[in-house]
């Protein structure tokens, strides 16, 4: 198995711009329809937001993890912001002293293929954005209007094009499997045309629909589906690609995502904008889902407590959280991260250490963790069973921890 490490503590940044031409059926992120007038203002509130943090840092540790290295623009569609708009908010995260001026760090940017062009891209690349994430799906027409995609598959071949004439460091594509009626070799298909158009990385998730959707009966039984995502598997593990997350791939390790990385292995990140979560220990917060109430927002003469909704998780919710992340990623935990001491102290606090200890020697043995050199690695038949194993978590050591989850 191939080792992936991560040791940045420097947090990381996501701003959700909530904007679409469209709602896509299966999308459960906060979006509502595009409009350039609420757009706008959107971007001033967003920059008073950003001035608002430039000064939260006084007289705690928040400074700690500051300036960040990563910067996410997700959504909703990125991509229906003016390259004037992006500009404004790159300036002010810097001139705040929020992110790095390192040219090199990661900033990824989301974007819809129907609503770029050449012109648009390349501003995109002289911003200093590296990272594109393509919202594909997949690649051809049927499978498009199945999904109700307001794209087609020419336009997604012409931007892939476009990305690699313009040489952006990654470019990134979402695609789903699952689809009704959806067979491996189409699936393959839509891989080998990405990777020859110059993608070096694939996210690719399961469709998941609720049960009044239309297509809902029509989905692949569970046993179809763990098939498929053991060929996904199989696909780019001859392509000598690296399988390090659930849904995540990477042609080398250096093109893994540093961004997300930092929610799996439960590293600081601050969120911006309306449905943003943060993670700035020992807080969590978070915005209402609402660009109407986030307009009405007065960050110059509100106070945190006034602004943001905070969260206090239980022990046991801590031990949950946690473990949510760590289970989805291949390189697993380590007995030096600091992450996972903090952990060992939560299950010290509800005297579960010893528990603990021997429900990870029972994982080896089945064959879902591999020990190796203070790591607790996840292998592919762990990822099968993280779901089964999180189980284990909540009704092991949850009973005597202060809280449940409702």
């Amino acid at each position: 198995m191939h080792i992936i490490e991560f040791t940045s503590q420097s947090a990381g940044i996501y701003i959700h711009i909530p904007f679409c031409m469209q709602k896509c059926s299966y999308c459960d992120f906060y979006s509502l329809p595009d409009n350039p007038i609420l757009r706008e203002k959107f971007i001033d509130i967003l920059l008073l937001e950003i001035e608002f943090w430039s000064f939260a840092f006084n007289g705690n540790n928040f400074q700690l993890y500051f300036p960040a290295d990563t910067l996410y623009f997700g959504g909703g569609t990125p991509s229906l912001l003016a390259p004037d708009q992006i500009e404004r908010i790159l300036k002010a995260l810097r001139d705040a002293k929020l992110l790095k001026a390192d040219a090199n760090i990661e900033i990824t940017f989301e974007i819809n293929p129907e609503t770029v062009n050449f012109s648009y891209l390349s501003n995109l690349r002289s911003l200093g954005i590296h990272k594109i994430s393509v919202g594909l799906q997949c690649m051809s027409d049927r499978g498009l209007l199945q999904l109700g995609r307001l794209g087609s598959a020419r336009q997604n071949r012409q931007v892939l094009g476009w990305l690699q004439k313009l040489a952006f460091p990654c470019v990134s594509a979402d695609l789903l499997f699952g689809r009704p009626d959806q067979t491996f070799q189409e699936l393959r298909e839509d891989f080998r045309t990405v990777l020859e158009q110059g993608v070096s990385h694939i996210s690719c998730y399961q469709l998941t629909l609720g049960k009044s959707h239309e297509l809902f009966h029509t989905l692949p039984s569970n046993d179809a589906l763990a098939d498929m995502y053991e060929k996904i598997d199989n696909f780019f593990s001859e392509q000598n690609w690296l399988h390090y997350e659930i849904s995540n791939y990477a042609k080398t390790e250096d093109l893994i995502s540093q961004h997300n990385m930092k929610y799996w292995t439960g590293v600081p990140y601050l969120g911006l904008g309306p449905a943003a979560h943060s993670y700035l220990p020992p807080y969590r917060f978070f915005l209402q889902e609402n660009v109407a109430h986030y307009l009405r927002t007065d960050f110059q003469r509100e106070a945190f407590h006034e602004i943001y909704i905070t969260e206090n998780p239980s022990v046991g919710e801590q031990i949950i959280d946690y473990f949510l992340g760590v289970l989805r990623i291949r390189r697993g935990f380590c007995e030096y991260d600091n992450t996972y001491n903090l952990f060992k102290n939560l299950l010290r606090q509800i005297d579960r250490m010893a528990s603990w200890d021997k429900q990870l020697q029972h994982w080896i043995q089945m064959g879902w963790l591999l020990y190796r050199e203070g790591c607790f690695r996840v292998t592919f038949s762990g990822m099968l069973q993280s779901d089964t194993m999180l189980v284990i978590v909540a009704e092991k050591f949850l009973d005597n921890a202060t809280g449940k989850r409702s």
